[in-house]
Order: C-alpha cells, then structure tokens, then sequence
C-alpha cells in the first residue's frame, strides 16, 4: 500500500477540480447535523479508496465538533485533561452536495470522527456500550519530549486518543482504521481491566507503566520498581513478569480488535513498514503461547544485558518483549477466530464480533485475575481457560484449538494434559496425569524484539 497518502490527496485534488465554489470559512460554521463528506476508508481486508461518509451529528462542521469527537490541535495537559485551541477545517463544496476536504489536516478530522462514530456503534453492538464517554477527546499534531514521530497512543489518565506528527510515505497513522481501532481497545481494556484495579505487585500499580504503543513513548511514573542489583529479587521478578504480562494482553488484543474492525492481518505495516513481526498472517502451527518459565527466562536475560549501564531503565528495556508476548495473544485468538468460523459455517465479518464480544465479555475476569498477582502467577493458561469460561464451546475443533494452546504454554516437564470431552453438546476441557517432555518454544521468524 504504498504512496496511499499521495493518492487520496490526488483525488482530493481531482475531486476540488470539478467544484465550481466552495464555502468560506464563516460559511461551514453554520453547516451541523448529519453531513456528507469526502473521506478514505478501508474496505474488508484493508483496502483504501476514497468515498462518501456521512458523519452524524456534527455541531460544528468548522471545527468538526459533534457527538463522536472534540478535537484539539497541539494540546497541553492539565488536570489530566487536554487543553488547546481547536483545529479549523478547510472544505469546498462540489455539486453533489459533499464537503471534500482540501488539506491533510482536514482529511486525517474527517477520517478519525468517522472512524470513531463506528466504532461507538461496535461498542454497543459487542457489548462494551456505556464503557466510553462521548464525545471522544483526540489530540492531532501532539508535541512529544524527544521529538517523536509517526505515533499513536491511548492516554489514560487523559482518557483520549493522541497522534503526533506522520513523516513516512505510507498511510498516515491518523487514516489507518486499524490504528485508530487498536487505540480503541486500549480505552476499553484501561477502564474494564487497568483502571482503579487492584493490579499491583507489591503495592506498585501495573497501570503506571503504560502509555507506550506504536513508538517509544512511556509515562514514567517515580513509584515504578527500578531493579539496581545484579540479579532479578524474586518481587522485582513476580512485578516485572506482570508489567509484561498485563501489557502484553493489552497490546496483544489490541492488534486483534484492529484485525476484527478492518478484516486486514497486516493493517500495522500500512503505516509502519518495519513492524512485520507484529503480523497476523500466520498458520495454525505458528500460534503458541511461552511458558511462565519461558518469559521469567527471558526477562532475566534482558535485565542480565545491562552492562553496569547506570541510567539502565528496565522498564523501557522490556518494551520489545511486551509486543512479543502480545503478538503471541492476538496470533492465537486470530486464529481461533478462524477456526471458529470454518466449524460453525460462520461469515469471517461475524465470526470475528462474535469472537469480539467474548473478549468484552472476559475482561471484567482479566481483571480479577491479575488482581491476584501476589499469589497466583497469570499464565497462558489462565488466559486460554478465562477465554473459555465467557464462551461455549459448540463444536470439538475449537476445544482442540484451545487446549493444544494451553498445553504447549505448560512448563517442561509438567505431568497435566489438557485434552477435550463433550457434555450434552458442549465441550469443555479435562485435565489428565501424564509424562511429557521438556517444552521448547517455537522458534517463530520475526517473533523476537
């Protein structure tokens, strides 16, 4: 998909060349309601092309205030909220009736409101109605310390939608729908899982370590364990293994509900053409997820690379491996998603909200899982059961699916085995006693950070 940005602009181009006249300024003020607009949107499986939206209940076509969106140009925070002037638009009216933007600022507006009043319709279709409070605030052209580019991310504690400034030659992060569907989920998983949670180890919140998505960004709070010994302390190990983890399910669904809203496995590289590993293109045999001793390894190995560096931060040097383990959760609800459809005739489009409104449905548990950190170590295990438990199981293959998952996610050497048994036209799963070898990860090509 490359110059897709070039294109849309030509036919912005092409599209004010057959206007005779366009609005002024003090004009569009008056335009509210329901208006016809010229966006470019993705069709199933990820493709753009521009078209007619119509964007519902605008207040303010000038600024592109209504309903779904406030928007804000360059803002600052204050009391945990944005503040900043509001960006104006730039349209010309053709004679059809339909307002076609005339800069790139004007079309990323456009093409985020519309993509956020459909993703308020999802909400409330899967579930999740009432989680969000709209309008949504999106900071567009955000400054960032360290002068960050080509990003996108959730704030939290803002509760809003940030994008700094795109310099890339591909889609603009702002116009990626699945982007924009991925920072979605994070304002659904902050405030059914994260928020005002008891997700702590050791009197430490997980949730002062989030903030960062497609870039480097973090919000580095001063109460976050900063490890200095020359080994992982057994707290330092249980708080770290849950940053991981807990991010990493956040990441991780996240890519899915932006593979679920566009039907596009690779709708990440669109925009970011190094991000290949994070694809979801992957084959059934590819799907697995580590061991708990496979990530406390890893992370051991990680803190054991910092080389007396004094300004070492581990936090930041976990970041890589938080989008592996979630790549590893989206990978495999991606393709039980298919092999859900493929064993209950289900279209791939419905297939996927249906697998959707069980992750809504399971988040609330997610919740109460990681809230036991202390004393329960959360596993793929305990993610692949929770996902069961909001689910039935109606056909042997996707019961099959799961406990294949939850078995090769068990440490080397475990006497379990997960196998399937069907009750009344239900599956479910059934633990047996056996002798296993020792587990060894997939060694899976770009899966490594």
């Amino acid at each position: 998909m490359k110059r897709v940005f070039s294109r849309i602009t030509a036919a912005i181009l092409i599209s004010m060349s057959l206007t005779a006249c366009g609005p002024s300024t003090e004009g569009i003020k008056a335009v509210s309601g329901n208006v016809r607009v010229m966006t470019a949107m993705p069709s199933e499986g990820g493709s753009y092309s521009m078209g007619i939206t119509e964007l519902l209940a605008l207040d303010d076509l000038s600024t592109l205030a209504g309903k779904f969106v406030k928007f804000f140009f360059s803002p600052r925070v204050r009391n945990n909220h944005l503040e900043g002037m509001s960006p104006k638009t730039r349209f010309v009216l053709n004679s059809d009736g339909v307002y076609v933007p005339t800069d790139e600022t004007t079309m990323q507006m456009v093409t985020i409101y519309a993509h956020m009043q459909k993703l308020a319709a999802l909400d409330e279709e899967l579930g999740a109605g009432g989680v969000n409070k709209w309008p949504r605030d999106v900071g567009i052209a955000v400054r960032v310390a360290g002068s960050t580019r080509n990003n996108a991310f959730y704030e939290g504690k803002t509760d809003s939608i940030l994008v700094v400034p795109y310099t890339g030659k591909e889609l603009p992060l702002a116009v990626n729908g699945g982007v924009l569907a991925h920072e979605h989920f994070h304002s659904l998983f902050y405030k059914l899982v994260i928020k005002d949670a008891a997700t702590n180890v050791h009197g430490k919140e997980i949730a002062d370590t989030f903030g960062e998505d497609f870039g480097q960004i973090s919000d580095v709070e001063a109460s976050r364990i900063q490890p200095v010994g020359p080994t992982l302390s057994s707290s330092e190990m249980n708080y770290f293994y849950h940053v991981a983890i807990t991010r990493g399910l956040n990441e991780g669904l996240a890519d899915f509900w932006g593979w679920m809203y566009t039907g596009d496995p690779d709708f990440i590289v669109h925009s970011l053409p190094g991000e290949t590993g994070r694809t979801l293109k992957v084959s059934r045999n590819q799907t697995f997820l580590s061991s708990d001793v496979s990530i406390r390894g890893e992370l051991n190995r990680r803190y054991n690379e910092r080389s007396g560096d004094k300004n070492f931060d581990f936090t930041n040097q976990i970041s890589g491996y938080v989008y592996v383990l979630g790549t590893q959760f989206s990978r495999a609800i991606k393709v039980y998603t298919e092999v859900y459809a493929k064993a209950r005739a289900v279209e791939p489009l419905q297939a996927r909200k249906d697998v959707a409104k069980v992750i809504i449905k399971m988040l609330p548990s997610l919740r109460e899982e990681l809230s036991q950190s202390e004393t329960k170590i959360f596993t793929g295990q305990t993610f692949v059961e929770s996902f069961a438990k909001n689910t039935q199981l109606a056909t042997q293959e996707e019961c099959q699916y799961l406990a294949n998952l939850i078995n090769d996610s068990r440490n080397g050497g475990s006497r379990n085995v997960t196998e399937c048994q069907e009750n009344q036209g239900q599956w479910t799963f059934h633990e047996k006693r056996i002798e296993i070898g020792p587990r060894v990860d997939p060694d899976i090509k770009g899966l490594t950070q």
